[in-house]
């Protein structure tokens, strides 16, 4: 994925009169249906090394909105214990499947105020929207 995203925004970054930029971490996905925490927290770290490219990208650019969410969580990943003298923590998955679990919005950015608070998911598409008009 990095080099793919890299070459993205490079490419996509020279239009004056912007772009729409999506990129999924499937592999994040992947590793709940395959209940394989290793896996997972290997994934969501490399999703949020991109996560941070995009996020500079924004900061320096001054007219991007960077948006970042899931259409939805797999695994049912539940924390069951930890200390807070090591610091570390132990859970276990409760599915292979998708759960009814809510994905949170997080966004950064111009725009970034259209996306408060808790709504349906297809509500982002109304937003993303909102945001590409207020742009222009």
């Amino acid at each position: 994925m990095e080099l793919g995203f890299d070459k993205a925004l490079e490419l996509l970054g020279k239009n004056e009169k912007g772009f729409f930029l999506m990129v999924e971490g499937s592999q994040i996905d992947d590793a709940g249906h395959f209940n394989d925490t290793s896996y997972n927290v290997q994934e969501v770290l490399d999703f949020d090394q991109q996560v941070g490219k995009a996020f500079r990208f924004a900061a320096q650019n001054g007219e991007t909105l960077v948006i970042v969410t899931a259409d939805h969580e797999t695994g049912g990943y539940s924390v069951t214990g930890g200390s807070s003298q090591t610091g570390k923590l132990t859970g276990r998955f409760t599915t292979t499947h998708h759960s009814a679990v809510v994905v949170p919005v997080f966004a950064y950015g111009n725009g970034s105020e259209l996306f408060t608070g808790l709504y349906e998911n297809t509500e982002i598409y109304h937003r993303i929207k909102r945001a590409m008009t207020k742009a222009n």
